[in-house]
C-alpha cells in the first residue's frame, strides 16, 4: 500500500482584477512502498468571501458583547437610581417597569435601524407612544436630527421620565393640558426644549 504525504497552508494571491484574493492552498503527494513518489496533487481555493464572513462575524460579536455590556450597566444604574427615589416596594417596581420598558422600546428601534443613527423625532414618539389622537396634546417642532445610538438611549430615557411625570402630576394630568417638545441645533449643540401648558 502506498503513503499518502498532505498538507494546507494559507495565501494571498491577486486576482485577474489586481484585487487580493485569500486562499487556502492544499497539496497532497502519494508514495509507493518504498517511498517513490508516484503523483503530487495541488488545489488552491478561493476563500475570500468565508473570509469576509467570518470577519464580519467577529465584528457582530464583539459589537454585540459591548452593546450587552452596556445595556446591563445601564439597567444596573436604572436600579439602583430607582431604588433611591422609592418609597416603597410597589412603587419601585411601577417605576423600574416602565423606564426597562423604555429600554426596551428605544432597543427596538435601534434594531429596525440597524444601530444606525436615529431620528430625533421618530424617537420622541416613540418614547411617548404618540398616536394620532395626541396630536392635539402634543406640540413637536425643530430641524432633523439624526443621534447615534448611545445619546439616543439617554435622551429615550429622559423623554420617558418627562413624558411620566407630565401624565401623573403635570401638563397631561388634565384635559386640556399641552407639551410643546423644540429643538433646534447650533454650532453642532442640541438644545431641547420641554414644555408644559
Amino acid at each position: 500500500a502506498g503513503n499518502q504525504l498532505r498538507n494546507q497552508h494559507a495565501c494571498r494571491a491577486y486576482g485577474k482584477d489586481g484585487s487580493i484574493i485569500d486562499c487556502e492552498w492544499y497539496n497532497s503527494a502519494l508514495q509507493d512502498e518504498i517511498g517513490q513518489l508516484i503523483s503530487i496533487n495541488a488545489q488552491i481555493l478561493d476563500v475570500t468571501e468565508r473570509k469576509r464572513a467570518e470577519h464580519g462575524r467577529q465584528l457582530l460579536l464583539g459589537e454585540l458583547n459591548h452593546r450587552v455590556k452596556n445595556t446591563l450597566a445601564t439597567v444596573q444604574a436604572i436600579a439602583a437610581q430607582t431604588l433611591r427615589r422609592s418609597a416603597s416596594p410597589k412603587e419601585f417596581t411601577t417605576n423600574f417597569a416602565g423606564r426597562i420598558q423604555s429600554l426596551a422600546r428605544a432597543h427596538s428601534l435601534f434594531s429596525s435601524t440597524t444601530w444606525q443613527p436615529v431620528d430625533l423625532e421618530e424617537l420622541i414618539r416613540n418614547q411617548l407612544h404618540l398616536g394620532d389622537d395626541d396630536e392635539k396634546r402634543y406640540v413637536l417642532s425643530g430641524p432633523e436630527v439624526r443621534l447615534p445610538c448611545q445619546w439616543a438611549l439617554h435622551m429615550a430615557l429622559i423623554l420617558h421620565e418627562l413624558g411620566t411625570n407630565a401624565r401623573k402630576y403635570g401638563a397631561l394630568s388634565c384635559a386640556k393640558g399641552r407639551v410643546e417638545l423644540r429643538w433646534t441645533v447650533d454650532d453642532h449643540v442640541l438644545r431641547v426644549t420641554w414644555t408644559e401648558t
